[in-house]
């Protein structure tokens, strides 16, 4: 079993750049931010080049590259209360300038989608390039424990 996560949606690594060989295993949501096509993925200190990212084995293709810099996913996240079991608003400050916040507890909805991606290069972190992706969106409903 993963120890990255408990569900069977897991992603595994496939390093072909010689003799196609299993190099590591991902979860669902991190495969969409660091295996998306055209990243560089850095496994145990070695680039790879994300060659194909197969939805339908769950498998990504990558290949050894010595590249001058990092991709890094653009991410938009949703977050939508679903219900509120229970909470309370917090005053600070004196009664004239109280600043009011509420604190609770409940169930959430988080929606998340790959829209795009930046190479950027090392030491300089110059934005060389920038490219969209077309991912379906995740979704994970958080429900309280206790």
């Amino acid at each position: 079993m993963s120890l990255r996560s408990v569900t069977s949606d897991n992603f595994v690594i496939v390093d072909i750049t010689g003799e196609p060989r299993v190099i590591g295993e991902v979860d669902f949501p991190s495969a969409l931010t660091f295996l998306h096509e055209k990243a560089i993925y850095l496994h145990g200190g070695q680039q790879y080049h994300v060659a194909h990212l197969d939805f339908k084995e769950r498998k990504a293709y990558v290949k050894e590259v010595d590249s001058d810099y990092y991709t890094d996913a653009v991410k938009y996240t949703q977050v939508r209360v679903l219900e509120v079991a229970q909470g309370e608003r917090i005053a600070r400050g004196g009664a004239a300038s109280a600043i009011a916040h509420e604190r609770a507890h409940g169930d959430v909805l988080v929606r998340s989608q790959v829209v795009g991606f930046k190479k950027i290069k090392f030491f300089t972190h110059e934005i060389s390039a920038t490219g969209n992706w077309s991912c379906r969106k995740t979704r994970c409903t958080r429900r309280r424990t206790g």
